[in-house]
């Protein structure tokens, strides 16, 4: 079993960037409602004044870097199982953390742990494609424009400052559902 396994299929399911799914509290996580408030963000800060021995840079959580960061995202049932599973992992191993994604001694997993975390996935899945994290919340994005949900509503959940970066970055999508539109129309 891959311990954090049940994070790609979250981020998969809602869009949150990397960073933010690192900064998430579980108070963050609004389980009878079925959403998750996206406030913060986990930075890696170059360390300047460090000593021999001392990181090269530390994790940092941080707010959001725009108004339009801080968000409300809605969960599917495949997101909240993910949550439900990580958190009984989580008492299996006896870790206790405010933080929803944490290694076994209770520190943030870093972007490297995680990517590890997406290969083991996929070599798992016996997907040899190559895969990133960021792609994740692309096909989140693709996914729900492809299902008819708004741009509008897509760019607000994936915490896009204004919707032409959303229009600008999946017109594709957009433009494929038009082309189908259209030999719908002709078969009409």
């Amino acid at each position: 079993q891959i311990m954090h396994a049940n994070a790609i299929v979250f981020l998969v399911h809602t869009g949150l960037r990397c960073g933010e799914l690192q900064a998430l509290k579980w108070s963050d996580i609004d389980f009878a409602n079925e959403t998750v408030t996206v406030s913060k963000n986990l930075s890696m800060i170059v360390n300047r004044d460090r000593k021999p021995g001392q990181k090269h840079r530390n994790a940092k959580i941080k707010g959001t870097k725009t108004v339009s960061g801080n968000r409300i995202v809605p969960l599917n049932e495949k997101a909240v199982h993910a949550l439900h599973s990580l958190q009984q992992i989580y008492r299996m191993l006896g870790v206790r953390n405010d933080l929803v994604l944490v290694s076994r001694n209770g520190k943030v997993l870093s972007n490297a742990q995680l990517r590890r975390v997406l290969d083991r996935v996929l070599r798992k899945a016996n997907i040899d494609k190559p895969f990133t994290l960021h792609q994740l919340r692309h096909t989140f994005a693709t996914r729900t424009l492809k299902a008819g949900v708004p741009i509008s509503v897509v760019s607000k959940w994936l915490g896009h400052a204004n919707i032409s970066t959303t229009y600008n970055t999946y017109i594709h999508v957009l433009c494929s559902e038009e082309k189908d539109a259209a030999e719908l129309l002709k078969a009409m």
